[in-house]
C-alpha cells in the first residue's frame, strides 16, 4: 500500500489519503505453475472480472471510501474444472472531520 508491504490479515484497512494499492498473489502448488492463469475482481469497485493471464499483481489507485472484497481465482489450463479461490476484505477509511475546539 503506497509503496509499503503489509501482511494480509482478515482485512486490510487503508488510511485516508492512501493512493495506491497493489495486491500480489500466487498459487500454492507442488507442480509447475506454467499452466496456471488468474482472474480477479474487486467487488464494490470493478464491474467485471479481470483476466490477468499469468500476471500475479492487481493494482488500484484512489479507491473511494468504502468496503470492498478482493477475489482471485487460479485456473489450470489443462484442467479448467480445478479452480482455487481466495478473498480479502479491503476498507478505505474516510478522512476524519475535525471540529474546531476539539
Amino acid at each position: 500500500m503506497d509503496g509499503r508491504s503489509i501482511a494480509p490479515n482478515a482485512s486490510i484497512v487503508m488510511a485516508p489519503g492512501s493512493g495506491r494499492l497493489e495486491i500480489s498473489y500466487a498459487p500454492i502448488v507442488l507442480h509447475s505453475q506454467d499452466g496456471i492463469r488468474f482472474r480477479y475482481i474487486l467487488e464494490g469497485f470493478d464491474k467485471q472480472w479481470t483476466d490477468a493471464g499469468s500476471r500475479r499483481v492487481a493494482s488500484y489507485t484512489n479507491l473511494p471510501v468504502g468496503r470492498y472484497t478482493f477475489r482471485v481465482a487460479a485456473l489450470e489450463v489443462n484442467n479448467p474444472q480445478a479452480v482455487s479461490n481466495a478473498s480479502l476484505t479491503i476498507v478505505q477509511e474516510p478522512a476524519s472531520i475535525r471540529r474546531s475546539g476539539s
